[in-house]
């Protein structure tokens, strides 16, 4: 399934050797600094795909969640929603149909 779709599109790219990095648009001053302490978080959804380990757990911005023994080995689709705070972990069957495992509170600070 998605092992095998990456699998393809990297074949793929060896293929097309004759494919152009794109110049890069911008580049940072030396010295640039972030004020990581002034970045708002804004409403929005991120999304990861992670394999299930053989404990049955996921690892998601370096925690730990668990998903199920029955899932190791397979791909879950682990979504952080920043506005209300939440990790959703989804599922698709072999039939391709998208089953919720399991929520978690997740604040963001």
């Amino acid at each position: 399934m998605f092992c095998d779709s990456q699998n393809r599109f990297n074949a793929w790219k060896l293929e097309k050797k004759d494919l152009q990095c794109l110049p890069q648009k911008r580049i940072l001053k030396r010295g640039f600094k972030l004020d990581l302490k002034n970045i708002p978080l804004l409403p929005g959804k991120i999304h990861f795909i992670r394999i299930v380990d053989s404990n049955g757990n996921v690892s998601v911005l370096n925690e730990s969640f668990h998903v199920g023994v029955e899932y190791i080995g397979e791909y879950i689709w682990a979504t952080i929603d920043i506005g209300l705070q939440l990790l959703t972990i989804l599922y698709n069957d072999e039939e391709m149909i998208v089953h919720e495992i399991i929520r978690y509170n997740y604040k963001i600070d």
